[in-house]
């Protein structure tokens, strides 16, 4: 629940000024005794007492009739606490009436029964009619009292909460964000009303899925409220059942209940036993079904439904869900007919109240779950169909950029995953593909549509040049900073105390970088443009895909994976339907594996793979260690891949394959997939069946279908920057990705005396096959002169370190450049080209961009968008395809693979024969596993390919 500003503030002092001063004293002490009845929760005896008041006025200030308006606000305050909200509605319409008669349009008078008129809309779902209201209210008070007046910001406030219930949450974010600021500037930090613009900004947070950005406003605004009013505070037991709630989404229900329990005790104390607040929750039910006990469970729902049809009515919000409380633990209880009516009453209620889109698709899915399962099925696929187009009405709505969109959609990805389930075990197959790729790296696409665009081009001029402005403030004080901590080693004068510097310094870099992102984040909730992108993007259908495969003689590889599933959609140019596999695991894999459960999921993935003490990627990664994971590759190979695939694959049916993955397995090369064990087994890669990556069928479709680009090719088509001047030179192993003005960790970045080889090599193998190539190395590869030479270069080659950093979503992973002596000036040339600033570059001429450095294809994993790394941002800013790593690479075998690489590709341009990305890339994969010292994969398999082969 959000703190709404409600507005019972009376018009008694106006309205007494003209009248008779014995019934003015009997209608004066008629309010007095009404609000205490409701003080006390005698709501039915309030009620009467304002029939009376209103009764009164009508009879006796016919002449006056703001006593009228009084009484009226009094009367409808007290059917909006019982929940009578219909009855509610005439009597604050007629007080809007009487108060524009006496006073006209533009009286501060008229605000309160505005403001009242608008929370009767407001609690009847009826939030657009409620937005009107409230911005009449916000016109009347900035008039009477100014833009910045902390009144103005109550009504703003209400604003914001209308807006984003009614699913606007970009509209809200910014004017959430506005009233803090007003209050901050009229009370200073520690203030009720700066608690309660921190609460309502964590809780619209929370209901979008967004718990890390939620997270610290509430640990805020408790701090403040237990400081100025200690620990029994009505704030206090929101905060609290707030917290209880995420840790509920964090599957930690003892926890959930601390929290809940506090709440609880807290309204008794203040409240009584009997208060609503009291007898209306149900909070401890939802713990006790995460516990296993469903009677308690139910017991405690049942109260609280009985309790809120009696006061609330039968068709209000609260019992809608109560109702959908109920039906969720009938389906826990194996009770799908029983649930399945409960969520048919929860849709029937939400659906007359206007309910968001996110409540209402959860309903239909719930439905459609139960319909399913019970005897009695229902139109299962309609209800399926429902809530998907709910989703997408909710996604369109959401604020933030990239990351924050994404992180709140992550929320309804189950809705896409189950509904693709529930179609395929149908027998709907190209139904169930569809609905996987409808939700798989939208925002990757969105933001490939985006590319080049001005996203405040649609702004209004002023609003825009403030978003710029703080945007690029924010960008040279993480500059600054970042400067600041690589200097601090070399201070003539060190510090009295070298750690408490470095850490204020740390702490203020990540304050820094939090205001960039957020005002990145600022530029897109603003856009119309951005917004629009998020209805604009198509999917490709399933026959453009099955045509795109067969020319290619290929077969796609669609992995799906979460917490508990895993599964493969099997695509190729065949008329057939696509193949959907699960993951079943017999004994005897799970033994091969060491994981047991009968279905393999992301969870075990991770597990597998990155287990600290025999993890398969721990042990792939480490060239030290003697090779001990063949079995399990083996294992792998026959688990991921199906029994008739696998056959198609080692007989060469196919020409190429094509990988979508998911989850863990973007960690996972698959040409590392062992297909036959033994001392020397055979890998995939021995097949020489090339491989191509990609985010998602729909972006590797629309990157082979890319007209060519229009820009003006450069003079030399290529390229190359290597071994950047790190300078001060560094004694850290070149292996070692994170420097000190990056991480604040001490040390500066080693040279990479193998990349200007490198670069070199690829140079030369360019101009010796008649194809021009310019090189940036040393001191010249600054990130300024990197960004001035890119306009219109075929190929960019970029060998240095690369650098992943998963706080923020890897915002600040980065390109590592050489240092400029502009750095400090120029945020876009201190030596860091990160994913941000990676998506903004114009790469439109670029057919392929290879990233020689560390770990370019790895970053954090997002369910259903993927992994957030450094390819992505090459991807937006144009180029077709992306040469990757997945792991830390060793500096000279990765120079001689490279080189080697872009030897085939000369060759073959200046031969006029096809250039073959993918082949090319697996013959340089296979020319370094033949090298003795480079068997390892550590030193071939950690390159791959994203993007068209």
């Amino acid at each position: 629940m959000r703190a709404i500003a409600l507005c019972c503030v009376l018009l008694l002092p106006w309205a007494a000024e003209t009248a008779p001063a014995q019934d003015s004293q009997i209608f004066i002490r008629l309010e007095e005794r009404l609000n205490a009845l409701k003080a006390d929760n005698r709501l039915p005896d309030a009620e009467a007492v304002g029939r009376q008041m209103l009764a009164l006025a009508r009879r006796d200030f016919a002449h006056q009739p703001q006593w009228t308006a009084v009484a009226l606000a009094d009367l409808a305050g007290v059917l909006l606490d019982m929940g009578r909200y219909p009855e509610a509605e005439p009597l604050c319409v007629e007080a809007v009436r009487i108060m524009r008669r006496a006073y006209g349009e533009n009286d501060i008078r008229l605000a309160t029964p505005l403001s009242n008129l608008a929370n009767v809309y407001w609690y009847q779902h009826r939030f657009a009619e409620a937005e009107k209201m409230h911005r009449q209210v916000w016109r009347l008070r900035a008039q009477a009292y100014g833009p910045d007046d902390p009144r103005v910001a109550d009504t703003i406030e209400n604003v914001a909460h209308a807006i984003s219930e009614a699913g606007k949450h970009a509209d809200a974010e910014p004017l959430y964000k506005h009233v803090l600021k007003l209050r901050v500037q009229a009370f200073g930090g520690e203030h009720p009303d700066v608690v309660k613009s921190l609460y309502n900004l964590a809780v619209y947070y929370d209901d979008q899925g967004r718990a890390a950005d939620a997270l610290p406003l509430y640990q805020e605004a408790l701090r403040i409220t237990i400081k100025l009013s200690g620990e029994k505070d009505l704030m206090v037991s929101r905060i609290a059942s707030r917290l209880g709630t995420l840790q509920l989404r964090s599957k930690r229900p003892d926890e959930a209940e601390r929290y809940f329990r506090q709440a609880q005790s807290i309204n008794i104390s203040l409240l009584g036993p009997e208060h609503p607040w009291v007898l209306g929750d149900s909070s401890l039910a939802r713990v006790y079904i995460q516990q296993g006990r469903f009677e308690d469970a139910l017991s405690v729902l049942k109260q609280v439904l009985q309790f809120e049809e009696g006061y609330y009515g039968a068709n209000s919000s609260n019992c809608a869900i109560s109702h959908t409380d109920l039906g969720r633990l009938a389906s826990r209880m194996e009770q799908p007919e029983q649930a399945r009516q409960q969520f048919t009453r929860a849709i029937e209620i939400c659906e007359q109240i206007g309910a968001p889109p996110r409540q209402l698709a959860d309903l239909y899915m719930l439905r459609a779950g139960m319909a399913v399962q019970s005897s009695q099925a229902g139109d299962w696929q309609a209800d399926l169909n429902r809530s998907l187009e709910l989703a997408e009405q909710e996604r369109e709505n959401l604020a933030g950029g990239e990351q924050e969109r994404a992180q709140a959609v992550a929320g309804i990805q189950d809705h896409y995953r189950l509904a693709s389930m529930m179609f395929a075990a149908a027998d709907q197959l190209d139904r169930a593909w569809e609905i996987t790729e409808q939700y798989r790296s939208r925002t990757l696409v969105e933001q490939m549509l985006l590319s080049q665009v001005d996203l405040l081009s649609d702004v209004p001029p002023d609003q825009a040049r403030q978003l710029r402005a703080a945007e690029q403030a924010a960008a040279q004080q993480v500059t600054e900073l970042e400067r600041q901590l690589a200097a601090l080693p070399n201070q003539p004068t060190p510090a009295a105390n070298p750690n408490e510097q470095r850490a204020a310094l740390v702490q203020q870099l990540a304050a820094a970088r939090q205001r960039l992102v957020a005002a990145y984040a600022d530029i897109r909730t603003a856009s119309p443009l951005y917004r629009q992108a998020l209805r604009a993007g198509e999917k490709v259908s399933l026959d453009a895909m099955r045509q795109w495969l067969q020319d290619q003689q290929a077969l796609l590889l669609y992995f799906t994976v979460d917490d508990s599933t895993g599964f493969l959609f099997t695509l190729d140019g065949s008329p057939q339907p696509p193949r959907r596999v699960p993951f079943e695991l017999t004994a005897e894999q799970q033994a091969g594996l060491g994981v047991q459960g009968d279905l393999l999921s992301g969870a075990m993935l991770q597990k597998l793979f990155l287990d600290e003490s025999n993890g398969l990627l721990r042990q792939i990664t480490n060239p030290q260690k003697a090779l001990t994971s063949a079995d399990k590759l083996h294992w792998l190979w026959q688990t991921l891949i199906p029994e008739q695939q696998r056959a198609d694959i080692t007989s060469g049916k196919y020409k190429r394959l094509v990988v979508i993955p998911d989850g863990p397995l973007a960690m996972l090369p698959l040409e590392l997939l062992v297909v036959e064990p033994g001392d020397q087994p055979k890998y995939l890669l021995d097949l020489e069946i090339p491989i191509i990556y990609g985010p998602s069928p729909t972006i590797l479709y629309q990157l082979a279908h890319r007209g060519a680009s229009t820009a003006a090719p450069a003079a030399e088509p290529i390229l190359t920057v290597g071994d950047p001047d790190y300078s001060p030179a560094s004694q850290r192993p070149a292996a070692d990705p994170l420097p000190a003005r990056y991480g604040g960790a001490g040390g500066a970045l080693g040279r990479l005396p193998y990349s200007g080889r490198e670069a070199n090599w690829v140079a030369e193998v360019f101009k010796n096959n008649n194809i021009a190539a310019q090189m940036l190395l040393a001191a010249q590869a600054t990130e300024g002169q990197v960004r001035a030479k890119l306009a219109g270069r075929r190929i960019v080659h970029l060998a240095c370190h690369g650098l992943v950093d998963p706080v923020f979503g890897n915002f600040f992973g980065a390109l590592a450049l050489a240092p400029s002596p502009r750095a400090a000036a120029d945020p876009r040339d201190d030596g860091f080209l990160t994913l941000n600033e990676i998506c903004q570059l114009n790469l439109s001429a670029c057919e392929l961009a290879i990233l020689s450095a560390c770990e370019t294809n790895y970053g954090p994993q997002q369910d259903g968008e993927g992994n957030w790394a450094l390819t992505r941002g090459f991807l937006v800013a144009g180029s077709r395809r992306v040469v990757a790593s997945n792991w830390l690479v060793d500096d000279e075998s990765a120079a001689s693979l490279i080189s080697y690489y872009c030897g085939i590709l000369a060759r073959d341009e200046k031969q006029g024969a096809p250039v073959d990305y993918a082949a090319a890339l697996a013959e340089a994969k296979r020319f370094i596993r033949a090298q003795p010292r480079w068997q390892h994969p550590y030193y071939w398999a950690t390159f791959v390919l994203v993007g068209p082969g």
